[in-house]
């Protein structure tokens, strides 16, 4: 943030127009020779000496400047701004031949006219103060239109440009616009305009209305977490039930599988759909039939029924059978 190289408004200017004193002293101490270049402008952003924000990007100012092509003119107090409109306006004392972005703001190369070099060397004009063109966002400097030599900012009763901290509780206004959402550059209109949305009633309810919709709010979300988790409890059950009637899952493993099921359904269902049937559909372990003997299979039905008659298991009754 720019401090000691604030500028000050002419308010008297054109709309559109806005000119600031910086604190930069044209001539040395003794000297009274017109410097070739001259800073016109800080870089950055720029707190006024009434507080409001512009933004100075030299880089862009510099581009402006050439593709508009016209030299601007340096004059007294921006006096040709001030008498554009009279029968004969006041005549430039210098002429800004070449702009350059520099590391700490914006320079100019001035050809100064003899009336220029004259009102240096009286050494009554110390300071620098650019008129320029404005963005549509009244903030940012879009165009340079004149550079003035000056004896005192334009607004009057306000403490020396010099001062080190000329706009004494600036950090906590920046403070104040970053809680509001706004850019450290935003003017006061859009800082205000903030503060009085927030005093809006009707952006605002109660204390008691909010925390009663948000227990209800809580209230309906576990509500669903638990008719949710019954949903997919009861969907993980029928899965692993239809596995044990199918025969892939023992009743013994069937808490085994369902809890696979809770942690990831589409995995264990994709699981049991590549299983093969262990167990006949309905069967298990304890039930599973044992395979029978060699021979028994050969008994017809009337044999069969003879054994049971007899008391006597069929595979021994064919054994007696395939003796004889």
């Amino acid at each position: 943030m720019i401090r000691a190289t604030a500028p000050a408004l002419c308010s008297a200017l054109p709309d559109g127009l806005t000119a600031g004193a910086i604190s930069v002293d044209l001539l040395a101490a003794g000297d009274v020779n017109a410097p070739e270049w001259i800073k016109i402008a800080p870089r950055g952003e720029v707190v006024t000496r009434d507080r409001r924000f512009f933004v100075i990007d030299p880089e862009k100012l510099v581009a402006a400047f050439t593709t508009d092509g016209t030299r601007p003119c340096v004059d007294i107090g921006h006096n040709t701004e001030y008498g554009q409109f009279s029968d004969v306006p006041p005549p430039a004392i210098g002429w800004v031949e070449e702009m350059e972005a520099r590391e700490d703001g914006l320079y100019a190369r001035i050809d100064w006219l003899e009336a220029g070099k004259a009102a240096l060397a009286t050494r009554g004009y110390r300071y620098v103060s650019p008129c320029f063109f404005r963005e549509s966002d009244e903030v940012t400097a879009r165009l340079i239109k004149s550079v003035a030599i000056c004896t005192s900012p334009a607004l009057g009763g306000l403490p020396s440009l010099n001062s080190s901290d000329p706009v004494g509780d600036l950090p906590m206004l920046k403070d104040i616009l970053a809680a509001l959402g706004l850019p450290a550059a935003a003017p006061p209109a859009d800082a205000l305009s903030a503060i009085a949305a927030l005093k809006d009633p009707a952006k605002f309810v109660p204390v008691e209305q909010h925390q009663a919709t948000a227990s209800a709010l809580s209230a309906a979300q576990a509500e669903l977490k638990s008719i949710k988790d019954a949903g997919e409890e009861a969907r993980c059950s029928s899965l692993i039930d239809q596995a044990v009637k199918d025969g892939k899952v023992a009743p013994a493993a069937k808490d085994h599988y369902l809890k696979l099921a809770r942690a990831d359904y589409d995995a264990t269902a994709a699981a049991l759909a590549a299983m093969p049937a262990l167990l006949s559909a309905g069967e298990g372990e304890g039930t599973k039939k044992q395979p029978e003997p060699a021979g028994a299979s050969a008994l017809t039905a009337e044999q069969a029924q003879i054994a049971r008659n007899l008391g006597i298991a069929e595979a021994d009754y064919a054994k007696e059978l395939a003796a004889h």
